[in-house]
């Protein structure tokens, strides 16, 4: 079952200095968006990086796709496997945001990495540009029938703190590409208006911080 140490290691964001943030005491400032239902493809991504600060599942949820797919930069250490879907990403935050809600299971979260706080900035690096080649009308055809859906892609650097209950904390740094698609039937501000398609880590370091 994947975990907290799992998203860590392929995490896709981020070049960004280190934060030295394990004080205890720190106030961490959650990022802005731009409406509630997420309103433009760079409105859902800070709405995923509001998600990850208020440990959101529900708001995570929202954001993803049904046909979502998330692909690793390299293949999973453990399994091989270089991509993964909805469901699997949803049980990976739903363990991360709420380990409590796995202390019972078969599987629990081990303590030392129940998830305190997250601190997290995503910065764009250019605009996101459409992806005409994922329409049914493309050659070879994608998925996408250009008439319900437009397919937007933008790059990303960002930086992720996640501060544990145990004596380590992980710094990410590392950069994403982030596919977002746009239901044509739904209103600006409506909850899947916005969503995110693919999630490409392109890749990451990640440091451990002795927590003071």
């Amino acid at each position: 079952m994947k975990s907290l140490s799992n998203r860590i290691a392929v995490w896709s964001l981020a070049v960004a200095a280190l934060l030295g943030a394990a004080c205890e005491g720190k106030k961490f400032v959650a990022p802005p968006v731009e409406l509630p239902g997420y309103g433009s493809s760079a409105a859902c991504v800070q709405g995923l990086a509001r998600a990850y600060f208020e440990r959101d599942t529900t708001r995570f949820e929202q954001l993803l796709a049904p046909n979502y797919i998330f692909l690793l930069n390299e293949p999973d250490p453990m399994s091989g496997e270089t991509e993964w879907g909805r469901d699997t990403e949803v049980r990976i935050h739903r363990r991360m945001f709420r380990p409590q809600d796995f202390a019972m299971g078969p599987d629990p979260v081990p303590a030392e990495n129940w998830l305190q706080s997250v601190d997290i900035t995503l910065t764009p690096n250019v605009d996101f540009v459409e992806r005409t080649d994922l329409y049914t009308t493309a050659n070879p055809p994608g998925e996408l029938d250009p008439t319900l859906w437009v397919a937007r892609e933008g790059f990303y650097s960002a930086s992720v703190f996640f501060q544990l209950a145990g004596d380590v904390d992980y710094q990410v740094n590392g950069r994403a590409s982030f596919v977002v698609i746009e239901d044509k039937s739904k209103a600006n501000g409506e909850v899947g208006k916005f969503m995110f398609y693919r999630w490409q880590d392109l890749g990451n370091n990640v440091t451990k911080i002795r927590a003071l």
